[in-house]
């Protein structure tokens, strides 16, 4: 992994703002694949936290360990489905049978809880119908108390796994490929050899869409010389869902300000923070910038990329907090309504926030719990965007505004902190389209087996005949890939 400097700042360019699709696919589904990384204290509590907007019923299985347990939806309500800590992956460079899959008869949304004591943090998970086959790692640096480290969990028997590391990891030399063959509901986990080196930048590329899982066992924030360490975990979209047009909030009570890093999905890849350009990157490499408390910022890239907000470690400014790895929803993903939960008030009770990133214009008629908004609304400079930072009680919380808004979820203890972002619409707006049949070129060939196709589901969000990405395959698609032809033959299909 390679940190990129800041470049010369160049004129101020306003941020430009794309319209969410709303048909967009979103992160609740019915059926997950999910995993929990080594986090330094164990035993410690693995719980997922689900929720729906239908009354529905499923399971949670993990047949490595022989676990199955039923559970039941209510609408506006989290269910939450405690999991053995012996589902945790407990080595590196290993493949383990600890894969959870969940499944329900309706759409539902899910969080996974990683919690031990002093050291925390929690996921949104990614339904089957959006993982992908094309991954960039992204987590933290090592810490005092434990690696950088990274999960993939396979859905299919059988699965080719290409990774390349970033930094040397157990058994594995940096930027060598190696592959693995991962079965349905296997979890393969590496950790990084070094004391303080990161495994973000690692490139995974699957022949069957996977599960990934990128963070640090236990990690200073941001360095070890800010204490105290905390596990850090996000699942990672792949890369075809990311996006260009970022925008960011503070994290309420802290003075010291939060780490944010964006990470590149293509080479020559240009960053601007509020308009002025910090860095180009390449595949992988990473932009890392300390923003302050109490401020707000955008955040536009040339190509898709992974942006992520960090919490840093409590003596900071030795307010009450710890790390914790939070992704940050591109404009592009934004959804209307948000389930969110705590965690219980056992073994850890902690101070509880909402973030909400809203339009200006409908911001007073957002609603949490049925109510206005009680903390402020501010302006984010160059954009008709607001945000809030809001305090919330233990539980359950139901957030809704006119327009599509982004939410987040965090809370803080002594020496410890989670956080995870609300929910994500996960189009796949980046994912290469339209050459079918793999040749290189867009031609008449393709189009034709398009609008073979049409009217049948795509087989997955990267599928190349559904150039729109809504998972159906239509005479739309074989249009727009006409357009795109680079064969004068196309103009003969006459679509």
């Amino acid at each position: 992994m390679k940190r990129i400097q800041l470049l010369a700042p160049i004129a101020l360019v306003l941020f430009t703002m794309f319209s969410p699709d709303l048909s967009a696919q979103d992160s609740r589904g019915t059926e997950f694949f999910v995993g929990f990384m080594r986090n330094i204290n164990t035993p410690g509590n693995l719980v997922l936290f689900l929720t729906g907007a239908t009354a529905t019923t499923g399971t949670v299985e993990i047949p490595g360990l022989a676990f199955s347990a039923p559970f039941t939806i209510t609408p506006g309500t989290i269910t939450s489905v405690p999991i053995p800590s012996t589902a945790r992956h407990s080595g590196s460079n290993t493949t383990e049978n600890k894969g959870i899959r969940v499944s329900a008869l309706a759409p539902i949304a899910l969080y996974g809880l990683n919690q031990a004591s002093n050291t925390t943090d929690a996921y949104l998970g990614l339904p089957r119908t959006l993982l992908g086959t094309d991954h960039i790692v992204l987590g933290y640096n090592g810490g005092a108390g434990g690696p950088s480290e990274f999960q993939i969990i396979g859905t299919v028997d059988g699965t080719q796994v290409i990774i390349t590391p970033s930094v040397a990891g157990t058994g594995r030399a940096a930027g060598v490929p190696y592959v693995i063959i991962l079965n349905r509901l296997q979890s393969y986990q590496l950790e990084a050899t070094g004391a303080t080196t990161d495994l973000s930048g690692t490139l995974i590329s699957s022949t069957q869409p996977l599960a990934l899982f990128g963070g640090a066992v236990c990690t200073n924030i941001p360095d070890n010389g800010t204490l105290a360490c905390d596990h850090v975990v996000e699942q990672i979209p792949a890369t075809g869902a990311w996006g260009q047009n970022f925008l960011t909030a503070s994290l309420a009570t802290r003075t010291a300000g939060d780490i944010f890093r964006v990470i590149a999905r293509d080479n020559g890849t240009q960053v601007t923070l509020d308009g002025v350009l910090v860095a180009t990157l390449n595949k992988g490499q990473i932009y890392q910038t300390s923003l302050a408390s109490n401020t707000r910022h955008t955040i536009v890239a040339s190509a898709p990329v992974l942006v992520a907000q960090y919490c840093k470690g409590q003596t900071a400014d030795n307010v009450l907090s710890d790390p914790f790895m939070m992704l940050i929803q591109p404009t592009e993903q934004f959804q209307t309504s948000y389930t969110l939960t705590t965690p219980a008030a056992t073994p850890v009770a902690f101070t509880n926030f909402i973030n909400v990133v809203a339009q200006a214009g409908t911001a007073s008629q957002c609603r949490i719990d049925g109510n206005p908004f009680s903390a402020a609304f501010n302006s984010i400079s160059g954009t008709t965007y607001v945000a809030a930072l809001q305090s919330v009680t233990l539980g359950t919380h139901n957030l809704t505004c006119p327009d599509p808004f982004a939410a987040y979820s965090y809370g803080y203890a002594s020496a410890d902190s989670y956080g995870y972002p609300g929910g994500l619409g996960l189009r796949f707006i980046a994912a290469p389209r339209c050459d079918v049949n793999n040749d290189g070129i867009i031609s008449l060939a393709d189009i034709n087996l398009i609008f073979a196709a049409r009217n049948q589901p795509a087989s997955g969000p990267e599928d190349q005949r559904d150039f729109d990405g809504d998972l159906t395959i239509t005479v739309a698609d074989a249009r727009a890939c006409q357009q795109r032809c680079t064969n004068a033959g196309c103009a003969a299909g006459g679509l």
